[in-house]
């Protein structure tokens, strides 16, 4: 419930601020008492002095409701508006608390239409949550992040753009930099599936000429399931013969048993890592146009 910045319903904010004994001296530091009901009216704050800390219960009629629909995760509700605004240098924001005694200046203000919430002073914003990008010292209050998300994205996110903390899905890369394509080492069905899909990948990267090309692993599951097997040597002994021959990484793992899964995935990083092309981003390289235009687009 106490998370940073974790979505609550109205009732929970109600009971929270009924509930919450925490003193002051312990506040945000300690332990983090920050929280924000689903619509985003419901705050969490501080009492002056040495009072308790206390979370505003939802003041908004809209979304008074006990709790989200189980088919719709998102019903009755509006995610705080937390994704890809950046600063003048291109970096995300992150929602962090204050946790400043001065208070902070939201670069808003700077701007032609000036700050949307009007904050002009340090005063004005003491102790009020903000999205910051360190390295440049860069500070956007609520209302002018909010401007600027629906002015990047062109529209409403849905609620599956989004996870359950409201945050837009997006990559964090221009490529896709490596695949694993799963089977069961003891169903040839299974491993003929994974053939098929190695086989329709590398024709999408051939017919829309992408040179760089990701890193691929054939990785065999439930090792552990019946080693002595026919099939399960039928398969291993095909699998192995295709690595060799097409130079396409095998891997074994078994989840049962948490075997080979660590090596898999050091394996893969280390290969990307070797591929700079795959994941080194130039600055200004953030194409919002592009974006716009890709809005059937699903993130796998």
């Amino acid at each position: 419930l106490y998370d940073p910045w974790w979505p609550m319903t109205h009732k929970q904010s109600v009971e929270a601020a009924r509930s919450d004994k925490k003193p002051k001296s312990q506040g945000p530091k300690a332990g983090g008492r920050y929280a924000v009901c689903r619509c985003g009216h419901g705050r969490s704050d501080h009492e002056g002095g040495s009072g308790m800390c206390k979370v505003a219960p939802c003041n908004c009629d809209t979304f008074k409701e006990e709790g989200p629909s189980v088919l719709n995760p998102f019903s009755g509700s509006g995610a705080p508006e937390l994704w890809g605004v950046p600063c003048h240098r291109d970096h995300t924001l992150k929602l962090l608390p204050d946790k400043s005694q001065a208070g902070w200046f939201c670069n808003g203000k700077w701007e032609e239409a000036g700050c949307k919430s009007g904050f002009t002073t340090k005063v004005q914003t003491k102790g009020l949550p903000r999205y910051r990008c360190e390295p440049c010292d860069y500070n956007l209050c609520e209302r002018c992040h909010d401007a600027k998300a629906k002015a990047l994205t062109g529209r409403t996110l849905a609620a599956h753009d989004m996870d359950h903390e409201g945050r837009k899905y997006r990559p964090l890369t221009r490529n896709r930099m490596a695949y694993f394509l799963v089977f069961d080492t003891n169903d040839m069905e299974s491993y003929k599936e994974a053939l098929a899909q190695e086989k329709a990948l590398k024709d999408y990267l051939e017919q829309k000429k992408i040179k760089v090309q990701p890193v691929i692993f054939l990785v065999g599951t439930k090792i552990d399931v019946d080693p002595d097997a026919d099939n399960f040597r039928n398969v291993q002994f095909s699998a192995n013969t295709k690595s060799v021959k097409d130079a396409i990484r095998y891997k074994e793992v078994s989840s049962m048993k948490f075997q080979g899964v660590k090596r898999l995935f050091r394996e893969a990083v280390q290969s990307i890592r070797t591929r700079q092309q795959l994941w080194l981003l130039e600055h200004g390289i953030r194409n919002h146009d592009s974006e716009l235009k890709a809005d059937g687009c699903w993130l796998q």
